[in-house]
């Protein structure tokens, strides 16, 4: 768990000063498309299912980049509000990421499964996540 932390610090930090409401909306936006993304994965067991999966996939890179979006408009929370945050979603945000991260190696285990995967991954490292 202390070794997902780092990562959830990543994902969560930035994400955090995400624009929209303010920042804790966003926070709590993401949390959603963590799972969310993850839930595709999860669906994601065979080739049919990747297949049928692959709109869901897009949509959710999408969204990642809406949130990207949203993080460059807002800027970075002050050092009080990025620390309640931190504090505050903490538990949750390494839940998801955790989840997001078991999913990804399950797929990992299957070349063709990782093919059909492969270019939402990508988009989605191009954006530094």
């Amino acid at each position: 768990m202390t070794r997902l932390l780092p990562i959830a610090l990543l994902w969560a930090l930035p994400l955090a000063a995400c624009g929209g409401d303010n920042h804790e909306k966003v926070f709590q936006d993401n949390l959603e498309v963590l799972d969310e993304f993850a839930d595709v994965l999860a669906d994601i067991e065979d080739m049919r299912s990747a297949t049928a999966n692959k709109v869901r996939l897009q949509e959710v890179v999408e969204k990642i980049r809406v949130m990207d979006a949203r993080i460059k408009k807002l800027g970075k929370p002050d050092a009080a509000t990025e620390k309640e945050l931190q504090n505050r979603y903490e538990p949750e945000m390494e839940k998801a990421l955790r989840r997001l991260a078991q999913e990804t190696m399950r797929i990992a285990q299957d070349p063709e499964l990782v093919a059909q995967i492969r270019p939402a991954m990508v988009e989605v490292q191009a954006m530094g996540h």
